[in-house]
């Protein structure tokens, strides 16, 4: 096992033979965390181990190395979706021309921006509306002055923000 010129078919020979105590039957609180470090440090070690004979064998055999495995991620693993829409699809274009907000996207309108608060804002926080309106373009403030929000959605409408 201290062998540094360790074959490759050694490698699964690395771990130790013993099987892992069970650690939470140790009622010792000190002595189970010892127990786990210890284990935790046998795994890195036997890691490494595997790490270092798979880089010598890839200095070894050069060209005729085996290629590296690429890691698993959300991107690699993903299944193809067969409920996806092509976007080039010519039902998919109409429904798209007949969507309510198709004149938005085709920037053929220009949005209206409603910008509401809290019932009872802060000092700051009409303030902050202040700098919003004037940074955002074509919006409205709308204090709500106490009243619930589900109540109150009508003044959009009223003043053409839909």
């Amino acid at each position: 096992m201290d062998d540094p010129m360790m074959d490759s078919t050694m490698i699964h020979d690395v771990e130790p033979s013993l099987p892992q105590p069970n650690i939470s039957r140790i009622k010792n609180k000190q002595r189970r965390t010892e127990l786990y470090r210890e284990m935790q440090r046998q795994k890195r070690k036997i890691k490494l181990k595997e790490k270092k004979i798979k880089k010598k064998e890839r200095e070894q055999l050069g060209d005729k190395a085996p290629p590296k495995q690429v890691p698993k991620t959300i991107e690699n693993m993903r299944v193809y979706d067969e409920t996806m829409v092509n976007p080039n699809d010519e039902e998919t274009m109409k429904d798209e021309a007949m969507d309510e907000m198709s004149s938005y996207f085709r920037r053929e309108a220009t949005p209206k921006i409603l910008i509401t608060t809290t019932d009872r804002p802060t000092g700051k926080t009409v303030k902050f509306c202040k700098e919003l309106k004037k940074v955002v373009p074509n919006s409205d403030i709308y204090h709500r002055k106490g009243l619930d929000l589900k109540k109150n959605n009508t003044p959009g409408c009223y003043q053409g923000l839909h």
